[in-house]
């Protein structure tokens, strides 16, 4: 149902309601996508701060900022980068693990294939006996 509005009204302008149901699924959709920016987006602010309580510790020990940790200093130098996990899979998995369970999934018939002519079962398969009488 539409929304009246008083004759001379501007907010009829704007907020004009979906007439559609393709309108405000549209509109429900880019609610959604709108994203949060906080004040250090990066969040390198951490690192930066040169009065915690681990660095400090690691500067009494010999360390300084821009060695690697380690015997030989071989460690890594640069933080850690942080990615967006935006899909439903578990964390490690890749996105075509489709095309390797295909394959592994032709090899596995094979083998069975391999298996039913070594025992004399050729193409049948599974063979019927009778009904299951033991109980």
């Amino acid at each position: 149902m539409p929304v009246q509005y008083p004759p001379g009204n501007t907010a009829r302008i704007a907020h004009i309601q979906p007439s559609t149901p393709f309108e405000i699924f549209t509109r429900i959709l880019a609610a959604r996508r709108r994203q949060k920016w906080s004040v250090d987006p990066r969040n390198s602010a951490w690192s930066k701060d040169e009065s915690k309580f681990g660095q400090k510790m690691l500067e009494k020990m010999g360390w300084s900022k821009g060695k690697g940790l380690g015997a030989q200093e071989q460690g890594n130098t640069e933080h850690i980068k942080v990615q967006v996990k935006n899909n439903t899979l578990g964390l490690g998995a890749a996105i075509n693990s489709e095309d390797n369970w295909i394959a592994h999934q032709d090899d596995f018939n094979q083998l069975l294939a391999e298996l039913n002519d070594c025992h004399g079962q050729g193409e049948t398969g599974l063979q019927h006996r009778g009904p299951f009488t033991g109980m």
